[in-house]
């Protein structure tokens, strides 16, 4: 499940104690449907919500870990996996931008049920080092996602995916991996299918 507060108002991350208390109650419902449904992991992403307000750096740090300590106990009450996904500067992000910030966030808040959602948009965006990435915080990986910036088409990306994929599977993860693409893209399975028969035929 992602999305899960799509349209959703005045729910943030930060902002008044009522908007926070609006974020968390929402949060709390998804997690709630998601067990109900057998879904075992919500991806976060949700730029919108993370606006940041007048706080200071410190400020969200707190906030954040109070928030996300909060939601990772629930989940390990219900058995889902919350996975934070880094959301690069493109979108107008200015908290947990990198990968390695939500990484960072995970290790501190060390529950076995709130993990990263690796985006390859991110990484392609932030020209981040993925075989590090993936390399040093298997552990912390909860889910994978194939996008790319601005969710353009994937085919753009044929080989990063493919190595991204190798590297991947040769390191040991064996979760799912999703895709993410534009809605009105009428082509979105033609595009998956070459990709995939790209990463077959390799």
């Amino acid at each position: 499940m992602q999305s899960i507060l799509y349209k959703k108002k005045n729910a943030y991350l930060f902002g008044e104690k009522y908007q926070r208390k609006i974020f968390f109650k929402e949060v709390e419902k998804k997690i709630k449907i998601a067990k109900s449904l057998g879904s075992k992991v919500i991806v976060f992403g949700s730029p919108a919500s993370r606006k940041i307000f007048n706080y200071k750096k410190n400020k969200l740090d707190e906030l954040s870990y109070d928030m996300f300590s909060k939601i990772a106990s629930l989940c390990m009450k219900y058995k889902v996996y919350f996975c934070l996904e880094a959301n690069p500067k493109i979108y107008k992000t200015k908290y947990l931008t990198h990968t390695n910030d939500s990484i960072n966030l995970v290790k501190k808040i060390n529950n076995k049920y709130f993990k990263i959602n690796l985006d390859l948009g991110t990484i392609i965006a932030n020209k981040e080092n993925f075989k590090l990435i993936i390399k040093n915080n298997l552990k912390f990986i909860g889910h994978v996602q194939i996008s790319s910036p601005y969710l353009k088409n994937l085919l753009y990306y044929k080989k990063k995916i493919d190595v991204f994929v190798k590297t991947l599977k040769n390191l040991g993860y064996k979760k799912v991996i999703s895709f993410e693409m534009l809605k009105n893209n009428k082509n979105n399975l033609k595009v998956i299918k070459k990709v995939l028969e790209h990463k077959i035929n390799d």
